[in-house]
């Protein structure tokens, strides 16, 4: 998902991981085994592959300075207690401070004021770091909020108040399918479209 930066801003090369080499996944093996240690990557899900029979695949989420960044995740698939691919988006300049200068209710409001719909106590928001396409990062609440057919995610600035980004939570689609691993064995992968195209 692109996320905007503004009409002057130039597009961010998103950093994934898809090791071409076997050296390079044990190299990205080594990096995200120490993150996990620092806790900037958390297990979200550990879980069998159902579609490769005897695989196990972990996802975890990227944080900074306890605070999740949005968008940042990877997957390791693991035989046997052996790596043998893992995917994902990790940034490593992130520099903003986690502190909100707005309070989650507060950032409510605005996307209240927004919509025109009240969220109510049950739409809690979640303080993220979001990345924007300028190579820069906002501290955000990410608040969910429905109205009529539509169901949709705004990232409220946690500082200044704007909302920076918002998007249809209801346009997305993906598929899961096989695909050759970089070990020459059956992997699964995922595909997920945005937009028209």
């Amino acid at each position: 998902c692109e996320i905007p930066a503004g009409p002057k801003a130039h597009r961010r090369l998103i950093p994934t991981i898809n090791p071409p080499s076997i050296a390079e996944l044990r190299a990205q093996d080594d990096r995200v085994t120490q993150m996990l240690r620092l806790r900037t990557l958390r297990v979200r899900d550990s879980r069998p592959d159902k579609l490769v029979p005897g695989h196990r695949i972990e996802r975890a989420d990227q944080y900074h300075r306890g605070v999740r960044v949005f968008g940042a995740d990877i997957a390791r698939q693991m035989s046997r207690g052996q790596v043998v691919s893992i995917l994902g988006t990790i940034y490593d300049d992130i520099a903003t401070s986690p502190d909100p200068g707005l309070r989650e209710v507060e950032a409510r409001r605005i996307v209240e004021r927004r919509t025109g719909v009240p969220l109510g106590d049950a739409s809690a928001g979640e303080l993220v770091v979001l990345p924007r396409s300028a190579g820069d990062y906002v501290l955000a609440w990410r608040i969910r909020a429905s109205s009529g057919s539509d169901l949709r995610e705004y990232f409220v600035d946690a500082r200044s108040g704007t909302i920076v980004f918002d998007y249809s939570d209801l346009q997305t689609q993906s598929v899961v399918g096989r695909a050759t691993g970089v070990l020459g064995g059956l992997e699964k992968i995922s595909v997920t479209r945005f937009g028209g195209g």
